[in-house]
C-alpha cells in the first residue's frame, strides 16, 4: 500500500486499485472514544435536524464549538476523499460551523457512529470496466421544508470514470424551485 495525504492506495493482485481512509477513521473514532461504538444506520436524521433548528438561539460555548468544528472538519475530509455517502449529511451540518447550537455535538456523534459502520468501505477502480465518464445527479424539492420550513432544494451529483467515483457533491440550491422538475433541471 501507498500512503498519500492520509489515504491508503492499494493495488490488489487482480488489478483493482483501492483507496481507503481506514487509519483516519480509526484515529477520529479513538479521539472521540467511539472506537467500540455501535454503528448507526443513518448519518443524520430528520429528528436531529429538527432539534438543531429548534435550538437556533442556544449557541454552544467557545470550547464546544471548537470541538464541533474540528469533528466536522474530519467528516469533511472523509466526505471529500473516499466516502461520498457522508457528503449530504456533512453539507447539512456545515451551516452550523460559524454558530454551533445545542445538539450539534450529538449530531456529530451520530455522524461518527455512521462513519464507523462504513470504515471498511473504499473506492475501487476495476480495470475491466471501460464505460468511460458518467454523471449522475438528483435533487429533492424543498426536502427540508417539514423540518425547518426551508423551501430551497438540495442537489446531489456523482461523477464516475470507468465505474470509479472521481467527484461528488451535495449542496443546497441557491434559488427556489417551483416544482420537482424545476429542482431536477437545476
Amino acid at each position: 500500500p501507498l500512503e498519500y495525504c492520509g489515504a491508503r492506495l492499494t493495488l490488489s493482485t487482480d488489478g483493482k486499485i483501492k483507496i481507503d481512509n481506514k487509519k483516519f477513521f480509526e484515529g477520529m473514532l479513538e479521539e472521540r472514544c467511539l472506537q467500540d461504538c455501535n454503528p448507526s444506520k443513518n448519518p443524520i436524521t430528520k429528528a436531529t435536524l429538527k432539534t438543531l433548528h429548534e435550538n437556533a438561539d442556544k449557541k454552544l460555548d467557545a470550547a464546544s464549538g471548537t470541538v464541533f468544528r474540528s469533528g466536522l472538519g474530519q467528516i469533511h475530509w472523509l466526505a471529500s476523499t473516499t466516502h461520498p455517502r457522508l457528503a449530504t449529511a456533512h453539507s447539512m451540518l456545515a451551516k452550523y460551523t460559524a454558530n454551533p447550537v445545542e445538539g450539534c455535538l450529538e449530531a456529530l456523534k451520530g455522524m461518527c457512529r455512521y462513519a464507523a459502520g462504513c470504515m471498511d468501505d473504499c473506492l475501487v477502480s476495476n480495470s475491466s470496466i471501460t464505460e468511460g465518464l458518467k454523471v449522475y445527479s438528483d435533487s429533492d424539492w424543498a426536502g427540508e421544508y417539514s423540518v425547518n420550513g426551508e423551501t430551497a432544494s438540495r442537489t446531489g451529483c456523482l461523477i464516475t470514470y470507468n465505474g470509479m467515483p472521481v467527484d461528488w457533491c451535495s449542496s443546497k440550491q441557491l434559488c427556489i424551485a417551483t416544482s420537482s422538475a424545476d429542482a431536477e433541471s437545476r
